[in-house]
């Protein structure tokens, strides 16, 4: 289970909102599923969207990284770098 999200006092005193999304909706939707897909790069490029990064790994200990994909509650994104 993720942990629960926290809002600082700045970002009350913007008016940030949260809600809850869920990529599901788009998956079963090949249209959607495509937008999202040429929106999802300039999203983390311009930082509205930033991936949960839990562990990094370097090539060498893929199967360290598969085991630790694998775990439920991992805690985010296993990543594999060169």
């Amino acid at each position: 289970m993720s942990p629960d999200v926290v809002v600082s006092a700045s970002d009350l005193r913007r008016n940030v909102s949260v809600a809850f999304w869920s990529l599901t909706q788009f998956l079963n939707d090949k249209a959607k599923k495509q937008n999202l897909l040429e929106d999802m790069p300039r999203l983390i490029e311009k930082k509205i969207l930033s991936p949960l990064v839990g562990q990094k790994f370097n090539l060498t200990d893929i199967k360290q990284a598969i085991i630790q994909s694998q775990r439920s509650g991992r805690g985010g994104k296993v990543l594999l770098l060169h």
